[in-house]
């Protein structure tokens, strides 16, 4: 029996797509670029954008949330 991870295949493939390409630009800037070596050393690279992009998306969804409290209303659709 081989054990899956909780991240492979889930969810939407487009979504996947969009944060595996803006992790791709992310892990160069300072802010994420620690992380993305530190995790790169002992994973390997593929894993450590992944990270990267999990972080972007735990950001965007924690500014969301927040807009949302901080006024009561739900954030507007584009």
């Amino acid at each position: 029996m081989t054990q899956s991870r909780g991240t492979d295949k889930q969810g939407s493939a487009w979504l996947r797509w969009v944060m595996n390409q803006a992790a791709q630009t992310a892990k160069r800037s300072p802010e994420f670029a620690a992380a993305y070596s530190s995790i790169a050393q002992r994973r390997g690279k593929k894993i450590a954008t992944i990270a990267v992009a999990r972080k972007l998306l735990t950001r965007a969804w924690h500014l969301l949330t927040e807009m949302q409290a901080a006024d009561g209303t739900p954030p507007r659709r584009p």
